[in-house]
């Protein structure tokens, strides 16, 4: 017998409770959620809508939820002039291209997991960014559809509260550089090559993507997509003292080239879709090694700003736009304007878009005052 005396209304009490507590989660959820949507706003404008799905390669650098000032992510004390390709973009063709109003859009897994129990989905992880930017560091091929990301459900619902404008809009699908592009993952594919092991990475990474397009598609039939091949991390300058033996930079290719040749083919699914080949276009711009393994990659020259400050950018590593990439890896300012003024070309002439491509001119104008600024800094 127990020597506790329980109050027959005792678990009553706590069901009630519970109830409650439930509720008042339920109802804070709600609000959360009916404050995202309202956040949504009216889209009426003729510009083209731009989303993005993807990883670092196109998370916004001037985001200081996810790389706090001080950190020395993202350009450390030349923070201010480092700018992703997303925000050049934005810079220069914002009377024509749409990536949604700049804010801070999402909220922690914790809380997107328990409102999920409540049937309500809420955009996960929170970043400072453009509304239709889906990326964020560090995702994956397999958070395109998984985990409390899923960025493709994420930006249908976006998509789905103007319907009618996503008609002359377009995907853009820049994700893989996590499942294939590591160091790790290079020896390996230096070694093995297109072995059986890695066919099965890179096509479950394929069938990620190819999953996203069909679901985008199966709702918004009209929009179009961009999908972007993986950059080779064997051509970054910490690596090129690495693979150095034609045997092994083939090797790696091989797997790269099974990656883009997989999107190629689901590209060509349809008359509004696109492939862009991002290891030509470095190549174009920068070089590739020498037959011998060395390096035969180049910097890129801009001319001089209005104060004579001069705009070149060498084929290294460090913070300011003097540099092609940044020390945290990513890349830097100047070649990210570079590969913004090859998007909209690309969406001109391969999409059909009516939009401008970026003149050199143009770039000069939006790098200039960066150039200058980071004359002034010292690290």
């Amino acid at each position: 017998m127990s020597l506790v005396q329980k109050n027959p209304d005792e678990s009553t009490t706590r069901a009630t409770a519970a109830v409650r507590v439930g509720f008042v989660l339920f109802a804070a959820l709600a609000l959360l959620s009916a404050c995202r949507q309202a956040q949504l706003g009216s889209l009426s404008d003729s510009r083209i809508p731009l989303a993005v799905l993807g990883d670092s390669d196109s998370h916004a650098y001037q985001d200081t939820l996810s790389f706090p000032e001080g950190s020395g992510d993202r350009g450390g004390p030349y923070r201010a002039t480092a700018l992703q390709w997303t925000e050049v973009l934005d810079r220069i063709r914002h009377r024509q291209v749409d990536q949604g109003a700049w804010g801070e859009w999402g909220t922690r897994g914790r809380w997107s997991r328990l409102a999920a129990w409540f049937g309500i989905d809420l955009r996960s992880p929170p970043k400072q960014d453009f509304q239709f930017n889906f990326a964020w560091s560090g995702a994956k091929c397999a958070d395109l559809s998984e985990g409390h990301a899923r960025q493709t459900n994420r930006l249908l619902a976006v998509m789905d509260e103007t319907t009618a404008r996503w008609r002359n809009g377009v995907v853009v699908i820049r994700i893989g550089i996590n499942d294939l592009g590591h160091g790790a993952h290079l020896a390996e594919f230096a070694v093995e090559s297109d072995s059986l092991r890695q066919r099965a990475r890179v096509d479950a990474c394929l069938t990620q993507v190819r999953s996203a397009v069909d679901l985008i598609s199966s709702r918004h039939p009209q929009v179009a997509f961009l999908l972007v091949g993986v950059l080779n991390n064997a051509d970054t300058p910490t690596s090129i003292g690495r693979w150095k033996t034609l045997e092994e930079r083939q090797n790696i290719a091989r797997v790269l080239d099974r990656y883009d040749a997989g999107l190629r083919l689901i590209a060509s699914g349809s008359g509004r879709r696109a492939f862009f080949d991002d290891r030509a276009f470095f190549e174009r711009n920068f070089g590739s090694r020498r037959a011998d393994g060395s390096s035969g990659y180049r910097g890129i020259d801009f001319g001089f700003a209005p104060d004579g400050t001069a705009m070149r950018s060498e084929f290294r590593e460090g913070n300011a736009p003097t540099v092609l990439f940044l020390r945290d890896g990513h890349m830097g300012t100047s070649l990210n304007a570079i590969w913004a003024q090859a998007i909209t070309e690309t969406l001109k002439t391969e999409l059909g878009f009516e939009i401008e491509p970026i003149s050199d001119d143009e770039l000069k104008v939006v790098l200039s005052p960066l150039f200058i600024e980071a004359s002034k800094i010292t690290e």
